[in-house]
């Protein structure tokens, strides 16, 4: 009788709006990867892609055995990470304070955005051959690269949060509005009034 009440697999994922159990969200995500190998496993052994484009599952895992003994697979990636360290160091170290400062002072926002934005969509590949050519293909270019890749987006991320902070500090209705139509604003409240009116608060979010 109990078995009977508990609902099964199929009724959790259709049922409209509702959140699935444990039990179903390993099984759908293990169907997934299964459905993958299946698929890879379909492509290499008909020989539906060559095995230069798509080796096959084997291949792989005989490839892994390699590098693990043979060439130092562990030590490469305790280099890469350590590569990755340093760079979000630095790039924590400029881009934390300058995002606050963005968040703070309008005018420094207005100063770095029309250079940030853009670069936030350009796609950090491009700037490969000016790294080597500045840098060479030396560890410093390598750590350069990398602070590259992050210095814009976490900058932004800074910017973002301190504003919307700022924000979320206002009265209830107003911080609501604001966070929700404005994301990141500067606020400033009326002499005559505890809230601040709607042509008090400009914009000022990324672009």
């Amino acid at each position: 009788m109990e078995r009977l009440r508990t609902p099964g697999l199929m009724h959790e994922l259709l049922a409209i709006r509702k959140d699935l159990s444990r039990r179903a969200r390993l099984i759908l995500a293990l169907s997934a990867w299964g459905a993958v190998v299946l698929v890879w496993f379909a492509l290499t052994n008909w020989d539906i892609l060559p095995p230069f484009s798509l080796p096959s599952p084997v291949g792989v895992l005989r490839a892994f055995a390699r590098l693990w003994t043979e060439y130092d697979l562990l030590g490469n990636v305790m280099k890469s990470w350590w590569r990755i360290a340093q760079a979000f160091f630095w790039c924590a170290v400029i881009a934390i304070p300058l995002g606050l400062l963005m968040g703070s002072f309008r005018w420094v926002h207005d100063l770095v955005n029309p250079v940030a934005a853009p670069m936030r969509s350009m796609p950090i590949t491009a700037f490969l051959p000016a790294f080597i050519a500045l840098f060479g293909m030396e560890e410093s270019m390598k750590v350069a690269f990398l602070w590259f890749g992050m210095f814009f987006y976490l900058s932004s991320t800074l910017f973002t949060s301190s504003t919307t902070t700022a924000c979320l500090r206002l009265p209830g209705r107003w911080a609501q509005n604001t966070a929700t139509f404005s994301g990141c604003c500067f606020a400033r409240r009326s002499p005559r009034s505890s809230a601040p009116s709607a042509s008090s608060m400009t914009s000022v979010g990324p672009t």
